[in-house]
């Protein structure tokens, strides 16, 4: 889905991921806008979607970002 703020991706399942509950709980809160708030998955979990995925569909470059800001 395109938005006036960029894409944004709505999933139903997400491999990586093993509960709901946990995930909102880890999630971070942006602010778009006033009247706009969209709940994003932490950087582990992130990571933790790009590492369940099939080699060749990863993306080096957001595992190597998000486990370097985990190393913080």
């Amino acid at each position: 889905m395109l938005t006036k703020h960029g894409p944004l991706d709505v999933f139903r399942t997400v491999p990586g991921i093993e509960s709901f509950e946990q995930a909102w709980q880890r999630s971070v809160v942006l602010e778009l806008s006033d009247s706009l708030r969209v709940r994003l998955l932490s950087a582990q979990d992130l990571l933790s979607c790009q590492l369940a995925l099939p080699e060749d569909c990863r993306r080096l470059d957001r595992i190597v970002y998000l486990t370097k800001i985990l190393r913080k």
